[in-house]
């Protein structure tokens, strides 16, 4: 039992390291990290899953609109200085936040996600050393686990006393508020959502509400010459892999939005062979009018004003697509995200 729990831990730690202490190298999906869908085994939660995916392909996504507030517009005071104990800061963050202060309620929604990771570190390291202390000899596989938890809560936790769970768990709404003042936050939103998968029943109106503000921003961001939605965009569509989740969280199965943006990856010069291959299997699946119906839609997206991307940049564009890179420190900045666009 513990092998396994040091395992998954161990899966769960180089994906939150991920999100938190930097970039990592694109991938093909063969070679990637595999994640486990939460539903494995569990009627209840594979219920609650096919609710949230049941959403009808057919429909025209609209492009969604900032909540405007009455203070959007305001001129703000700099942010709290980093390091600065988050306890301390969280009402004075929450109350900007409302008013309309998208880097507020970006740096409170980043903190708190911070904080969250290093508290479920830290409590799997305590679980674990207590599972040990009951056991006649300790493996020396675990004991090197429970160091790296304990190390890595330590490294990301500083500042992180007297949270309590409810605020961890506010994290998404002020991610969302964040995102919905400042679009420039979106993609942050829909590849690394403030949201637990091991908690997926409790937090369900937050997962429904991630995926009904998703869809239309990556399609927003698509059509605005970001080639990272793009590959997204092939991702949720074309990915359906039982054990493997790569961002965004969330997939519909539909072949002529697969073919769609397949196509438009390779127009734009990201595409993969392995997205190739599986695009001419979904397209062989599509009546001859239904594929020209792809072809004809990858058309009306396509900029024929941009160049296609070369191979470092096309690199950037695939990574860019697997995470992101925003952190409390980015909160604020002028570009808190790289965007890739097609040329450029």
């Amino acid at each position: 039992m513990l092998h396994k729990r040091a395992a998954l831990t161990a899966c769960l730690l180089i994906v939150i390291a991920l999100a938190f202490l930097g970039g990592v190298k694109f991938q093909q999906p063969s070679s990637s990290i595999t994640i486990e869908r939460p539903s494995k085994g569990n009627s209840e939660v594979d219920e609650a899953l096919a609710e949230v995916d049941d959403i009808s392909t057919q429909q025209t996504w609209e492009p969604m609109q900032a909540e405007s507030t009455p203070e959007a517009s305001a001129s703000w005071p700099p942010l709290p200085p980093l390091h600065t104990k988050v306890a301390d800061l969280y009402d004075e963050l929450a109350e900007r936040g409302k008013r309309g202060d998208a880097d507020a309620a970006c740096r409170l929604a980043a903190e708190l996600t911070r904080c969250s990771a290093a508290h479920f570190s830290r409590n799997f390291a305590d679980d674990a050393e207590n599972d040990l202390a009951r056991r006649e000899s300790s493996p020396e596989q675990a004991i090197a686990q429970i160091a790296r938890a304990q190390q890595f809560s330590e490294s990301i936790g500083k500042g992180c006393e007297g949270l309590s769970e409810e605020q961890f768990a506010n994290a998404f709404d002020w991610q969302r508020q964040a995102a919905l003042l400042d679009p420039s936050l979106r993609m942050a939103l829909v590849l690394q959502p403030a949201l637990d998968r091991r908690n997926f029943l409790g937090e369900f109106d937050r997962w429904a509400e991630y995926r009904r503000l998703a869809l239309p921003w990556l399609e927003e961001a698509a059509r605005a010459g970001d080639a990272s939605a793009v590959i997204a965009l092939a991702r949720v569509y074309g990915d359906h892999r039982m054990h493997v989740l790569l961002p965004p969280q969330f997939r519909i199965r539909d072949d002529l939005r697969f073919v769609q943006f397949a196509n438009l990856m390779d127009r734009y010069g990201v595409g993969l062979d392995v997205v190739r291959n599986a695009a001419a299997e979904a397209r062989a699946r599509l009546s001859p009018e239904v594929a020209a119906l792809a072809d004809k839609r990858a058309d009306a997206m396509f900029n024929p004003d941009v160049q296609p991307l070369d191979a470092d940049a096309a690199d950037k564009a695939h990574g860019a697509s697997l995470r992101s890179d925003l952190k409390p420190e980015r909160c604020g900045d002028v570009g808190k995200l790289d965007v890739v666009k097609m040329g450029h």
